[in-house]
């Protein structure tokens, strides 16, 4: 708007008035050059136009050349006209003549001037795409309607949801659903871009292992390199996303968060949000998660709406079985296939499972296909709806394309590609994998209508099914094969926090698994602490330290009736504890409380952990915690915590154990010294002699919450003043010989004893 050379002065000149009873908000620039004013008038967008205009005027010079611009405001019937309404108030006060380019809309503006090249991308929304029904996220859930029409008039504020969380299962649509809504706005004529970002690719990105994200612009700068907005610097990112210009979807909250872990400041990422939009009333974020995450979503803030997606209808799978199936054989054989896998749920269904059983009977001819496999997967569970659809279709793969290999060993293969691939094999990989292992030739396996091919790299299309793949081959090797422990903690550092869809997995093979498990979660507890302590990579720390966090946390899942020793009990068992020292301890998040009377903990760390402050320790105990880490820890209380648990190898980072320490060390110090001020004014007035409680009470000073009366009842109750039987008071006279010392402050150990108790 103007030059840089200007920038400075007009920035000097800058007016911001509030009158929020007239509902005034404006902010006014001006500057001078060669004897002519330019002024710059932004006027906001929850205000009444007459009542700023009239400020304006009766405040201000009016400049020689006038540039007024104005925010977008909608309501129930669509956007408002504020040009035009602007435009006859100024003519009404004389500012015409003096807006020369007319009155613009500040988004526009922002837009063209940044914006201009924003590149509408062919964001494909799949020909299959069924819109499902959203609901509120509640316990008595409203259906909204169909989500993409519900969105429109979120982001047309038509309800005023800056912050919108949408929560679902995995394979439910979520990441669908993201895809047709940037599609709707990209497709569309407004000035709106979509700023994407997945999840599930933060791990992919090149300066991953750099990333520290606390703000919507952290997260810019992490993913627009991935994005159709790589060439928007972050200054001007920021002014499009304020202004309302740029929608920002994040798919997989969830998933950025394990990623990350306590790189990603869930707090302040939120707090970032709401400050942005307290200040611009415009901005729009919409998030992905799985329904595991809602307790880690700040809601305190009434900006956060909270929705859910459940799945296909019936009527949404009639729709989608006349989009994807061409004929009646497919049809009846898509029909039968569902009622034999008991595919259909609570009346919802998920559509991941609904996709793949269309995909099972596409070009199937032969009606028995449809009939299923007796399952004889050791990875996979027959009994589980989505194992069964999965079974299915891995056989039915092996049989059209003549595959020489069983389900387990092409299940082995989609392992491959998840687990230590990362869901990102290259062809040539493949080709390398298929010929060793199978003996084939790996353009046969490249027509499964599981996998994705782009760009000589294969994928499997489905999230839902990347997680079932990780969980079962996960479970194989925790009941089988420990000894492959390098697998085990890549997939279980994601459960670090006892959360996801991996951890319930794990949960629920713990609650219904025998006692030998037990002894082979002791043994891979081992070795995943030996492989911690020798190696020297930080990252491959973390990956040990949160397998070992996960498996604690699933290990305890089934244990409700463990009270806090118990819990100690089991741990200390678990980690093959020795001599009363728990070795190698490693929790993150909101872990239980336990109870450390009777054991030492070393080499250990604690992340998040703020039941720190509920654990409970032994009334002597000092140096409970050697060579420890505590990170990230902001406990509320004390509790049983002191000082003297903390031996000085202990580190600390981000956390307020400390400090909330020393400052009751502090605030103990000076109610002992009170409490001796207390006794020492009252030593000195009674001395050997006697008195009345009416003449203590006026000749000594005492500060006690409880009343002089009170003090003295609790200094009776302890030995050290006496009551004879006329009621008059007296000091013990085992304190006479201390008497002096006493009255100096010199306090023998009985009476510092009798302070302590005071104290607590």
């Amino acid at each position: 708007m103007v030059s840089r050379r200007d920038l400075d002065s007009v920035l000097d000149t800058q007016e911001v008035i509030k009158v929020y009873q007239k509902k005034i908000y404006y902010e006014y620039f001006y500057f001078e050059d060669r004897g002519r004013v330019e002024g710059f008038l932004f006027i906001g967008k929850n205000v009444t136009i007459i009542n700023t205009l009239d400020d304006f005027v009766a405040k201000f010079k009016v400049p020689d050349i006038l540039n007024l611009y104005v925010n977008k405001k909608y309501n129930n019937n669509g956007q408002i006209d504020r040009i035009s309404h602007l435009d006859k108030e100024c003519s009404k006060r004389g500012l015409s003549n003096k807006i020369y380019d007319g009155v613009s809309y500040l988004e526009e503006i922002i837009w063209d001037a940044t914006l201009r090249s924003y590149l509408k991308e062919e964001h494909h929304r799949r020909s299959d795409y069924i819109d499902q029904d959203l609901f509120t996220y509640s316990q008595e859930p409203e259906n909204l309607g169909q989500g993409i029409d519900y969105f429109k008039g979120v982001l047309s504020d038509k309800f005023g949801s800056s912050t919108s969380v949408i929560f679902g299962r995995g394979g439910v649509g979520k990441t669908t659903f993201c895809d047709a809504l940037k599609n709707e706005i990209d497709t569309g004529d407004n000035k709106k871009g979509v700023f994407l970002i997945r999840g599930e690719q933060i791990s992919n990105l090149v300066n991953f292992n750099d990333l520290y994200i606390e703000s919507i612009l952290d997260l810019f700068e992490a993913f627009k390199v991935e994005s159709n907005l790589s060439n928007l610097s972050k200054s001007d990112f920021s002014l499009n996303y304020s202004c309302g210009n740029i929608l920002v979807i994040i798919d997989g909250l969830d998933e950025i968060d394990s990623a990350l872990g306590e790189r990603f400041n869930l707090e302040k990422f939120f707090s970032s949000l709401s400050d942005l939009d307290d200040r611009f009333h415009n901005t729009k974020i919409i998030l992905t998660t799985r329904d595991y995450f809602e307790k880690n979503i700040v809601s305190a803030s009434p900006l956060i709406r909270k929705f859910k997606l459940k799945g296909f209808t019936e009527k949404d799978i009639e729709k989608y079985k006349k989009i994807k199936l061409s004929n009646d054989s497919q049809k009846t054989n898509f029909d039968k296939l569902l009622e034999i896998n008991k595919l259909k749920n609570n009346g919802f269904s998920l559509p991941v499972i609904i996709n793949l059983a269309c995909q099972a009977v596409l070009d199937s001819s032969d009606e028995h296909m449809v009939q299923g496999y007796e399952s004889e997967s050791d990875y996979l569970i027959g009994t589980h709806v989505y194992d069964s659809i999965l079974e299915y279709m891995l056989a039915r793969e092996i049989d059209k394309q003549k595959l020489n290999t069983t389900v387990d060993g092409l299940f082995q293969l989609l392992s491959e590609i998840v687990i230590d691939h990362k869901n990102k094999m290259s062809i040539d990989d493949l080709n390398e994998y298929v010929e060793l292992t199978f003996n084939e030739n790996g353009d046969k396996f490249l027509k499964n209508p599981l996998f994705n091919v782009r760009d000589d790299f294969l994928s499997i299309k489905e999230e839902a099914l990347t997680s079932l793949i990780k969980s079962r081959y996960l479970i194989y090797l925790l009941k089988n094969d420990i000894s492959r422990y390098e697998k085990i903690s890549n997939i279980l550092k994601d459960s670090y926090k006892g959360s996801g869809d991996t951890y319930n997995t794990v949960c629920e093979f713990v609650g219904t698994t025998d006692s030998d498990f037990e002894l082979n979660a002791t043994k891979l507890i081992k070795k995943l602490k030996e492989s911690e302590v020798n190696t020297e990579l930080t990252y491959d720390k973390a990956k040990y330290r949160k397998a070992i966090s996960s498996l604690l946390y699933a290990l305890l899942s089934n244990k409700s009736s463990f009270d806090k020793n118990e819990r100690s009990n089991y741990i200390y068992k678990l980690l093959g504890g020795k001599n009363n020292i728990i070795d190698g301890l490693h929790i993150y998040g909101d872990f239980y409380s336990l109870s450390f009377d009777s054991y030492k903990v070393m080499n250990s760390s604690f992340s998040e952990y703020n039941k720190l402050s509920d654990c409970h320790f032994g009334k002597e105990a000092e140096d409970v915690f050697l060579f420890c880490n505590f990170s990230n820890i902001n406990i509320a209380k004390v509790g049983h915590l002191k000082n003297c648990l903390f031996e000085n190898s202990c580190k600390f980072d981000k956390c307020n154990i400390i400090s909330l320490l020393d400052t009751k060390s502090n605030a103990n110090e000076k109610k002992k010294e009170n409490i001796k001020s207390n006794i020492i004014s009252i030593a000195k007035y009674v001395g050997t002699t006697q008195r009345s409680l009416n003449l203590i009470k006026l000749n000594t000073t005492v500060n006690w919450n409880k009343s002089h009366k009170g003090f003295i009842d609790e200094l009776k109750k302890l030995g050290f003043i006496q009551v004879d039987k006329s009621g008059y008071f007296r000091l013990n006279s085992d304190y006479y010989d201390d008497l002096p010392h006493i009255t100096l402050g010199r306090f023998p150990i009985t009476l510092n004893n009798i302070v302590d108790c005071l104290a607590k």
